[in-house]
């Protein structure tokens, strides 16, 4: 995606706005600078513990199902052209996170 216009498309959200858009322009810039998904995915990932704190997970690709839990509103999972992006901060506490899925 080095030198390609990414079009972002948010399909699922629990995340304020503000939020929102610091996942898509950062995974707009790992996308642009790493081809490998995982490395893409390791740069959300720190920039979202960095930025936010707490435990991240980023799971970045053309396919892949899931069911996860996470704090609420701390959710996102959209397309960066045709590659999908799964962003979320997970709880020790089962009283307070939230089972997603991607159906």
């Amino acid at each position: 995606m080095a030198n390609q216009k990414v079009i972002t498309t948010v399909k699922k959200s629990t995340m304020t706005k503000e939020m929102e858009l610091s996942a898509l322009l950062s995974a707009v810039k790992a996308l642009k600078k790493h081809n490998i998904e995982k490395d893409a995915a390791r740069v959300i990932k720190q920039d979202f513990d960095k930025t936010y704190g707490g435990q991240w997970h980023c799971v970045v690709g053309r396919q892949f199902g899931c069911y996860v839990s996470h704090y609420q509103r701390e959710f996102i999972y959209f397309y960066a052209n045709s590659v999908a992006v799964m962003l979320f901060r997970t709880a020790d506490d089962p009283g307070l996170d939230f089972g997603e899925s991607l159906d």
